[in-house]
């Protein structure tokens, strides 16, 4: 079979590429590299954006369990009479007395400095419970049973907490914590 003869292609003899060859697949590379990094940078940027979520969102989490756990241990002892449990309660503070059976006991649940602080307070002294955050606000509510029209009906209710962790556009997570087997009125002591 004979031959082709180099001299009679196109390219000629050297058998190379040409300028303008090289610059259109220079080019070709170059955009789909671009295409890549923007893809990976994208998704970098969701990433980061989805992790500061998810810590937003583990940290109301854990405020969370900590409030029911704690709100948990507000037993008034029989002998103080309904209703045993004096609350103060503002939109950055909520106090509780009677935590774990002492009516001298104190719960004390403020949001300070971004963060929320969670601190028993009895004769013994003061003992930090937990710290939850940082979130952008929090605020705190008495909130009364359904059903409870008149401020003074005897109706326990329990407390909504409204957190926002950052996000601009966030309304605000809320929590409604009610007590277990102790109903909270709203004023306190009779």
């Amino acid at each position: 079979m004979p031959r082709p003869d180099p001299s009679s292609s196109p390219r000629g003899s050297s058998g190379g590429y040409t300028l303008m060859e090289v610059l259109v697949a220079i080019a070709i590379l170059s955009a789909l590299g671009f295409g890549v990094w923007m893809s990976v940078s994208g998704s970098h940027r969701l990433l980061a954006r989805v992790s500061a979520l998810d810590r937003g969102s583990r940290q109301v989490l854990l405020l969370d369990a900590a409030l029911r756990a704690e709100l948990a241990r507000i037993r008034p002892p029989f002998w103080l009479g309904a209703p045993p449990v004096a609350v103060s309660a503002s939109s950055a503070c909520l106090e509780l007395t009677c935590l774990g059976g002492e009516p001298d006991a104190l719960l004390r649940v403020v949001f300070e400095d971004r963060f929320v602080r969670i601190v028993e307070e009895s004769a013994q002294g003061r003992v930090p419970l937990g710290s939850f955050g940082p979130f952008e606000s929090v605020t705190c509510e008495f909130v009364r049973a359904e059903g409870a029209e008149d401020e003074k009906e005897d109706r326990p209710g329990g407390f909504r907490f409204t957190v926002t962790t950052g996000e601009p556009s966030e309304e605000g997570i809320e929590l409604f914590v009610t007590p277990s087997s102790h109903p909270f009125y709203l004023g306190g002591l009779p």
